[in-house]
């Protein structure tokens, strides 16, 4: 199944149909995930562990849950190999790169890996590709490619969590 999401909105292939957008809250994380009348499907957010202020990735969860709060998605970002500061300690100049997280939706487990910040992949646990989310270029928005027929909102989640673990890559500045 093709899709392409262009503006934060997820089209068919044809980019006749419409099936649902990317909604955000300013100053926020938080993501909400719409019909075009502004109906809540779903909602993504990155979740810290209590009491803890180090920025480790370790200590985030980013989550998708349904209209009702109930959880569809979870996904645990992880540094990329040689990366971990916990091994490694903390580079001088830059943040640890993230470049995957440990992603379970619907009792299966999935790899969602960060190839470079115009390419993503879900993998199974045999290290099958399930689903490519590919950055079109000059034409602006992106490609999704699946084996499996997700929901719209579990597509528009996939990707908000490989936006997630890009901005794990940011330098924030105070």
């Amino acid at each position: 199944m093709n899709r392409k999401i262009i503006g934060g909105a997820l089209y068919s292939a044809d980019e006749k149909t419409k099936y649902a957008m990317i909604r955000s809250d300013l100053f926020s994380q938080a993501r909400k995930i719409c019909f075009e009348d502004g109906t809540v499907l779903a909602s993504a957010d990155v979740f810290v562990e209590k009491g803890n202020t180090a920025s480790s990735v370790k200590r985030k969860q980013y989550v998708l849950k349904d209209a009702e709060g109930k959880e569809i998605m979870k996904a645990q970002p992880g540094y990329a190999e040689g990366e971990d500061p916990d091994v490694n300690g903390w580079p001088a100049a830059r943040m640890p790169r993230a470049d995957h997280a440990e992603m379970e939706y619907d009792g299966v487990k999935y790899t969602l890996l960060m190839r470079n910040t115009q390419n993503y992949a879900l993998l199974s646990e045999n290290n099958e590709t399930v689903a490519q989310i590919i950055h079109r270029g000059i034409m602006g928005g992106w490609d999704v490619i699946t084996e499996k027929n997700f929901p719209s909102e579990v597509l528009l989640g996939i990707f908000i969590f490989c936006r997630y673990i890009e901005s794990e890559n940011e330098l924030t500045i105070v």
